[in-house]
């Protein structure tokens, strides 16, 4: 006799019965996947591509859009960690963490994540950006780990003020309009 090792009905006596039952009762869970499809940055009004060029003291929103490539409905969410140049492993450089609100997406949907605030990327150098994308069945509280990357999320340029140009045509002193030559030796 043989009895069922997940939810202990039986009796069952060969153990085809029991393969049969399990496989009728206990369905194996759903697989789940999904991806991180895209990247991009918010800097003044304008949307770039991660990986682009700004100049120091810029202010940015990081934008992740990822993709629900499984087959049923999922609640999708993203943990991230912005990291400064100044980065030598985990934890140390992190200058923004931020775990999403689960976003619902059918199958195949694409889910899009906006960064909860500006950070002003003020070291010149690589910044980058650690991804964890997240899914779950609908109405179940297991979350189950779909992706982790980790990309480049902007390089930082130092602002290279223009050259002065021009020329010095008059030497007047203009003070309470009262225009005094300025000597010049």
């Amino acid at each position: 006799m043989y009895y069922c090792p997940i939810c202990g009905a039986g009796p069952f006596y060969t153990d085809y019965d029991l393969l049969w039952h399990i496989e009728t009762e206990h369905p194996p869970p759903p697989t789940l996947s999904g991806e991180v499809v895209k990247g991009q940055v918010i800097v003044d009004g304008q949307i770039l591509a991660i990986g682009s060029e700004v100049v120091s003291g810029t202010a940015l929103t990081a934008i992740i859009t990822a993709k629900n490539t499984s087959a049923i409905s999922l609640e999708m969410g993203v943990y991230w960690q912005l990291l400064d140049p100044s980065s030598t492993g985990p934890y140390s450089g992190v200058r923004q963490h931020y775990s999403s609100p689960a976003l619902q997406a059918g199958a195949g949907e694409s889910p899009v994540f906006y960064g909860p605030a500006p950070i002003t990327v003020d070291m010149e150098g690589v910044w980058f950006i650690y991804i964890e994308l997240y899914g779950r069945v609908l109405g179940t509280q297991q979350w189950q780990l779909l992706q982790d990357i980790a990309v480049i999320l902007c390089q930082v340029a130092v602002a290279v003020p223009p050259p002065l140009a021009g020329t010095i045509t008059r030497k007047e002193l203009d003070y309470d309009a009262v225009r005094v030559p300025f000597p010049v030796q």
